[in-house]
């Protein structure tokens, strides 16, 4: 379970609102995919659903054969996790913490990365881009944007193999 609410936090975080952001009618979309996360030696694929509109995330994280879901709803200045041991709150800026270690999370560009971007200014990237200790790789992408992308940190590694993505991309 605390590998399911780190790996939720680490997407959450992305939705969180920053500076030079295009209205909300251009940030309307739906993903659809799914998530490999590699920490502390385990290795697990999810399901995930995440609803963006304007400043609100919703995002859906589920365990093979639906076991294990996880919820999260962002919005500027809160992220609620529920894991169904009821809801819990964390700040946008806050450091996650695995084990004795505190991971930094790039929250404020995540969902621009998902998408294919830099951040709010829109520009597509193909290839590599390096933020802090987070490399992002898009490793295939179609003309919508990424289907497979890599997010690597010396802490955590993950694959997004994006389904479908739809809406104001």
């Amino acid at each position: 379970m605390r590998f399911l609410v780190i790996l939720l936090i680490f997407f959450v975080a992305g939705c969180v609102t920053v500076k030079d952001i295009p209205p909300p009618s251009e940030r309307l979309w739906q993903m659809k995919g799914k998530l490999s996360v590699s920490f502390g030696g385990q290795t697990r694929v999810l399901s995930m659903e995440w609803r963006q509109s304007g400043d609100t995330s919703a995002i859906t994280l589920q365990g093979p054969f639906g076991s294990g879901e996880a919820n999260l709803s962002v919005s500027e200045e809160n992220i609620w996790l529920d894991t169904g041991e009821g809801p819990r709150r964390f700040g946008p800026d806050q450091l996650i913490q695995l084990d004795d270690r505190s991971l930094d999370l790039p929250w404020r560009r995540l969902s621009y990365w998902v998408r294919g971007k830099t951040g709010p200014s829109g520009e597509r990237f193909s290839g590599e881009l390096e933020y802090g200790q987070w490399r992002i790789r898009v490793i295939r992408e179609n003309a919508e944007g990424p289907e497979l992308m890599a997010f690597e940190h010396p802490e955590i590694a993950l694959r997004l193999r994006v389904q479908s993505l739809t809406g104001n991309i």
